[in-house]
């Protein structure tokens, strides 16, 4: 609010694309909406990820751990509590597990901290290929809900609105930049008094929380899972790699990466249907070449250069300025 009963145009836009994406599934065709459903998917995986990776420094790979544990929370208790319910109850399950692993690990940092993460979700994943064998005496889950592709989209839009949204929030915020003083120099920061754990842990379970709500969100979408779909590793490193091509230091630079990479993957997987991988690869490459910080450089260097232009501009007005006054002295 710039005043008093006033409304900055921001929020306007904001609000108004908003009520747009809601009413997509009215108005657009199945296919659009299928791609921003997935879209809005890896927006809120790569939020989700940065909010305590991003800025913290630990680099988590155990996005699809927790994924998988809200996709398969939805596929055993939707058909008794419901779809919606189901998706609250796998973000708390995830969120549980993201704390108790948290509590145990994170005083380890670097790739020791990377490696675990990734242990984790092959853990989670043979001790649900475990169970399935042990108890349901066969691999794979089917469910069927009576959700159209639109109910999809909306679900997987709120989550992604929610990440995003606590996204802004922390990175505008002192507990945002406690976070980052701990990717800085975390040492340093215990010497000065700050106790760290806590909010680190606090934050690795909203991560672990949202990453299980899109699982939970998305899970109709398939009517069969089994474990290694549910925990592919594949979810992991897209979530990182869309994170940091979009640029960690911005609250928008993950949401942009995702976005970015998502559409570049949806048209090279229609154009070149078995080269894509090939050349997504070499597309990756040559941006953490170019611009190692991700997308979020480019917006740097366009600030920059303006900052130069009026730089310029101001001195060259200073240097005229004397021979005007010169002219006008009589």
């Amino acid at each position: 609010m710039t005043a008093r009963g006033s409304v900055r145009p921001a929020w306007l836009v904001a609000l108004g694309g908003l009520g747009a994406l809601v009413s997509l599934p009215l108005w657009a065709s199945s296919y659009v909406v299928g791609l921003l459903q997935a879209l809005f998917a890896y927006v809120a995986l790569a939020s989700a990820w940065a909010l305590f990776s991003g800025l913290s420094g630990y680099f988590s790979l155990g996005s699809a751990a927790f994924f998988g544990v809200g996709t398969y929370a939805t596929f055993l208790l939707a058909a008794a509590v419901g779809w919606i319910p189901s998706i609250f109850l796998g973000a708390a399950v995830g969120g549980l597990v993201a704390l108790a692993v948290g509590g145990v690990s994170l005083r380890l940092r670097g790739p020791y901290f990377a490696i675990l993460t990734f242990g984790l979700s092959e853990l989670v994943r043979y001790l649900a290929l475990g169970y399935e064998m042990r108890f349901s005496k066969t691999v794979g889950r089917v469910l069927i809900l009576p959700v159209d592709v639109g109910g999809v989209y909306l679900a997987v839009l709120a989550v992604a609105v929610v990440a995003v949204g606590l996204s802004r929030w922390l990175y505008g915020n002192r507990y945002g930049r406690l976070l980052a003083a701990i990717g800085a120099d975390e040492e340093r920061l215990e010497s000065l008094g700050f106790r760290t754990t806590g909010l680190k842990v606090l934050m690795f379970a909203v991560s672990g929380a949202l990453s299980a709500a899109v699982g939970g969100a998305l899970a109709p979408r398939w009517t069969y899972i089994d474990p290694h779909i549910a925990f592919s590793p594949l979810i992991s490193f897209q979530t990182v790699l869309m994170a940091l091509l979009g640029g960690v230091t911005r609250w928008w630079g993950p949401p942009l990466g995702a976005l970015a990479l998502g559409l570049v993957s949806e048209f090279l997987s229609i154009r070149f249907r078995y080269l894509y991988l090939i050349l997504l690869g070499l597309l990756l490459i040559a941006l953490v070449r170019f611009w190692p910080r991700g997308l979020v450089e480019v917006e740097e260097q366009v600030r920059r250069w303006r900052s130069r232009r009026l730089l310029l501009g101001k001195e060259r007005r200073t240097e005229l300025q004397p021979g005007w006054g010169a002219e006008s002295d009589p």
